[in-house]
């Protein structure tokens, strides 16, 4: 079986020992910045340890398991380990580089929670206020039933659902017998058109769930689904994914901002996080090591729709889920922010009680 395998990239801006920890979190200690001159055996790390991590990396390369492995790991903010592995571009030749852009994928989903917390931070919503106080059109109904022909059965729900829910992903939006509904809505919308003669390919800008969709907007998207009732009461159960997208779209509603100009403006400018977005100009498409395939033991090129989606003319559409690039070292700033409780590169982005 065709197993995707898109360039992978570690990313480990973490202790090396339990004893980092501690260290992190006395204000003397956080490091403000990223340092290269990492002092290997203060760090708790020896040239022979490096050189077995280097070996481990680079037999996922020689077994061509993927086309490029880059990692990085920092220790009080001293850089211990920033090394690339592999080819960027296999057919050309071209090395991978710790400097190259990856698709974030779900990485864009913590970030999307740490701006939502900088909105309860400013006394703008509470984790527990229930979703519907800023967004009355979503659904108080869970699916019971679904009929051969799309129609369904449903009931309220026994909780109304909270921001809580939205980020421990146990919304109930878009999960169970609503994947049921919507495909049976989408199969016969789809026939529609085909027998009208439209048989186009229907991709919008950007990157998205899923792959598909032409929503403009965010908000078109959130708002189709909220019409439909959820697979399960807020709390009762775990689905993976889409409830980040929703989040994003209530710091929309909430900031008055796009989610887009919120988190550049509130993460990542403040944290230098400098090449990481959710669009780029057409240049810096040469900046993202391309996709491949692993399959019968080997890598053959596969379509890099994420990374071209990044240069649309159109930029409107971002996620919360999935959606930023970037280079490595630009992700370990934020999770470097993390260990310290909310502060990096001299400013504070959370206070320490909202990191949990």
């Amino acid at each position: 079986m065709k197993e995707i395998c898109f360039s992978v990239a570690l990313i480990i801006a973490t202790a090396l020992n339990a004893e980092c920890h501690a260290q992190q979190t006395s204000a003397a200690n956080v490091p403000k910045q990223f340092s290269s001159k990492a002092d290997l055996k203060k760090a708790g790390t020896s040239a022979e340890k490096i050189a077995a991590i280097d070996s481990l990396l680079q037999s996922f390369v020689d077994q061509k398991k993927v086309a490029n492995v880059t990692a990085f790991v920092a220790k009080g903010g001293d850089v211990v380990y920033k090394k690339a592995f592999g080819w960027k571009d296999v057919e050309k030749g071209i090395p991978a580089t710790p400097e190259d852009y990856y698709i974030l994928f779900s990485q864009t989903k913590a970030v999307t929670t740490v701006a939502f917390m900088t909105l309860v931070e400013k006394g703008l919503v509470k984790i527990d206020d229930p979703v519907s106080k800023y967004f009355p059109e979503i659904s108080d109904q869970v699916v019971t039933a679904v009929h051969n022909d799309g129609t369904y059965e449903s009931r309220p729900v026994a909780t109304p659902m909270t921001f809580i829910h939205l980020m421990s992903h146990s919304s109930g939006l878009n999960a169970g017998l609503v994947g049921r509904i919507r495909r049976a809505e989408t199969q016969k919308a789809d026939s529609i058109r085909r027998a009208n003669g439209d048989t186009s390919t229907r991709r919008g800008m950007g990157q998205r769930t899923g792959g598909a969709g032409n929503a403009r907007y965010l908000k078109d998207d959130m708002h189709a689904l909220a019409k439909y009732p959820l697979g399960f009461d807020p709390g009762s159960e775990w689905n993976y994914h889409i409830s980040t997208n929703m989040l994003a779209y209530m710091v929309e509603r909430i900031s008055g901002k796009s989610l887009r100009q919120y988190v550049k403006e509130t993460i990542l400018q403040p944290l230098g996080m400098n090449n990481t977005d959710w669009y780029f100009e057409p240049a810096a498409l040469s900046r993202f090591v391309k996709a491949y395939n692993y399959a019968d033991g080997k890598l053959e090129a596969a379509p890099n729709n994420f990374s071209e989606g990044t240069i649309s003319k159109d930029q409107t559409y971002a996620e919360g889920a999935i959606g930023l690039n970037g280079p490595i070292e630009d992700y370990a700033k934020f999770c470097q922010m993390l260990l310290n409780r909310g502060t990096f590169n001299g400013r504070r982005i959370l206070k320490p009680g909202l990191l949990i």
